[in-house]
């Protein structure tokens, strides 16, 4: 949370959740501000006034209070609830040149 700039609408991003399962550098070893919405802002601005953390703990956190993993988190919460969302059965293809998760109609 001490990375968070509310005020300002941005983040300061200095580590990445590597696969392997711990904090490290970022790809390019560089920190770098990004700028934040300001709806998610005041969402944030809530959560962290409603959980009552302090500038040391995570906003999110897994089920048992350690760090998110994206691969759990994409199979486990993301990928069913787009497949309960949709009409009509998905799957996952490797072929689509897509910035997020390619998920296309079968």
């Amino acid at each position: 949370m001490k990375h968070l700039d509310l005020p300002n609408r941005r983040a300061w991003i200095v580590q990445a959740r590597k696969t392997y399962g711990k904090d490290g550098p970022t790809k390019t070893r560089r920190s770098r501000w990004v700028d934040l919405p300001a709806q998610l802002c005041d969402e944030l601005a809530e959560r962290i006034a409603a959980k009552g953390l302090g500038p040391e703990d995570r906003v999110w956190v897994g089920e048992r209070g350690g760090p998110l993993n994206h691969k759990w988190f994409y199979n486990n919460r993301y990928k069913p609830a787009v497949v309960a969302l949709s009409d009509e059965d998905y799957c996952r293809s490797t072929r689509q040149p897509t910035a997020g998760p390619a998920i296309r109609r079968c």
